[in-house]
């Protein structure tokens, strides 16, 4: 995991989870190994924990039913 500021960033090759659909708005669907699936939305300046895709951080919005 990479700090940067109060930033916690990870890239997605090193956790569970893969991307399952692109949205539009720059949100993504992402499926951990679980099947659990949630929501992330494109946000790159989130001060807190981010996933990295495509270099870009992403922000958790909520888990997907």
């Amino acid at each position: 995991m990479e700090t940067r500021g109060s930033q916690k960033r990870e890239k997605i090759k090193k956790l569970p989870y893969r991307v399952l659909k692109w949205l539009d708005n720059g949100e993504v669907i992402l499926r951990e190994d679980t099947g659990k699936k949630e929501l992330w939305v494109e946000n790159d300046h989130f001060s807190g924990y981010v996933i990295e895709i495509n270099h870009i951080g992403y922000e958790f919005v909520r888990t997907i039913e």
